[in-house]
């Protein structure tokens, strides 16, 4: 049954949003939902906004309990209509018109400021349609913004009914407030080929630096000496994200003699198809300086990892990554981290021209072994060049900077 409007109007007070955060997948500390949407949320109160957020209805009890957060959606926004094969045009027009029902009933019950932003971020051919049927048809002031975050691959919004979505959103732009927007130059660019809308490229909200991270990240970056070097591999795996290659690659270091001790410590938690038969095998007869985090982080605790680590892995396939972003990717080289990433993906761009690491072949163990081994050889100076990468990326990738131009 859908939830009751008594439950599903969940407001601090009755005063006017300014700031309205639609992501339907925001269910708990799974990915970097949570993450994403309350430093949006906390960077626009800083700013003077009264942020809200529309989460999925049903999840994570302490998530879904905080003042800032409504629940809303009955589906994620990669869930499978009933009765319909995934991804087909049937599956795409019910997703769009259940989401599109859940999102005007939600911000009916929401007070709308003058001037406000509706921002919407998790977003695929499922969901954009829904989108142009509100812009159309929802009651709301003209000087109230919607921004539409794409973040997928351009084949995501390739159906025909997504199509027609970007006609309709071009046909509103001329009388409502439409912004398209992207996290991905390199994304912005091939949107292009689909919409006559401009697409701006904004920042990713990371949280703020170095004030409010851990002071383990400072002084573990400060030590001298020998010390083991410590490779992460974070967030959920996939085999997209190069884990079960990881995992060869650790195998084959083992037995191998290095320049420095090293270790690994290995985000475990929820792993995707074709991952856990591996990953069981694995972790039965895991090497003694492998450590592994079974269970979904919240932020304090994800960042307290990523500060302890030298290293992030980031071995993503090209076929899903070659244009998309990685928080992870941006979250690492905010954070002074050297990283290794795969030849020809969105990070390997980026770490070019803003980051220290070393580039590996994708779906290749023993190229990720010799980045390893690279790393480990030219530490030091890697160390230098992550730590003084760390402040210019920052510039751009900080949450207070997402908030000013998003609601700009």
């Amino acid at each position: 049954m859908p939830p009751s409007v008594n439950h599903l109007h969940k407001t601090q007070s009755s005063e006017a949003c300014d700031l309205v955060i639609v992501d339907q997948s925001l269910d708990g500390f799974l990915g970097h939902h949570h993450d994403y949407d309350m430093r949006t949320a906390d960077a626009a109160l800083l700013a003077g906004r009264r942020p809200i957020i529309l989460s999925k209805y049903w999840g994570d009890a302490a998530v879904l309990a905080d003042a800032k957060i409504m629940p809303s959606f009955r589906l994620d926004m990669w869930a499978i209509s009933p009765g319909n094969a995934p991804w087909s045009n049937e599956d795409i027009l019910q997703s769009n018109r259940q989401f599109h029902f859940d999102l005007v009933r939600a911000i009916d019950k929401t007070p709308i400021a003058d001037g406000s932003v509706i921002f919407g971020h998790m977003i695929t051919a499922k969901q954009l349609m829904g989108w142009a049927w509100f812009a159309q048809h929802a009651e709301l002031a003209r000087n109230v913004s919607l921004v539409l975050l794409l973040r997928y691959e351009p084949e995501l919004y390739s159906s025909p009914l997504a199509t027609r979505a970007f006609r309709k959103l071009e046909q509103l732009a001329g009388r409502r407030k439409i912004r398209l927007a992207s996290d991905s130059a390199m994304l912005a660019e091939a949107y292009g080929r689909l919409t006559h809308i401009p697409v701006e490229v904004l920042p990713i909200p990371v949280r703020s630096l170095p004030e409010d991270l851990p002071t383990s990240l400072m002084e573990r970056t400060a030590k001298p000496g020998k010390r083991p070097i410590r490779f992460g591999c974070f967030g959920n795996p996939r085999l997209d994200k190069g884990f079960l290659d990881v995992l060869s690659a650790i195998t084959s270091i083992a037995p191998m003699a290095s320049e420095r001790p090293i270790e690994f410590v290995l985000q475990a938690n929820d792993p995707g198809p074709g991952i856990e038969p591996a990953l069981s095998t694995f972790i039965e007869d895991a090497p003694r300086n492998v450590r592994f985090l079974l269970s979904a982080m919240a932020s304090n605790e994800y960042w307290s990892q990523l500060a302890s680590v030298d290293v992030v892995i980031l071995p993503y396939w090209s076929s899903v990554y070659a244009l998309r972003t990685s928080g992870v990717f941006v979250e690492a080289v905010c954070a002074g981290k050297i990283v290794i990433c795969s030849e020809g993906t969105w990070m390997a761009s980026e770490l070019g021209a803003n980051g220290a690491g070393r580039l590996c072949r994708e779906k290749d163990a023993r190229s990720i072994v010799n980045a390893i081994a690279d790393v480990v050889s030219a530490f030091d100076s890697l160390a230098h060049d992550a730590a003084a990468a760390a402040g210019r990326y920052r510039t751009f990738h900080n949450a207070g900077h997402f908030v000013a131009r998003l609601c700009a």
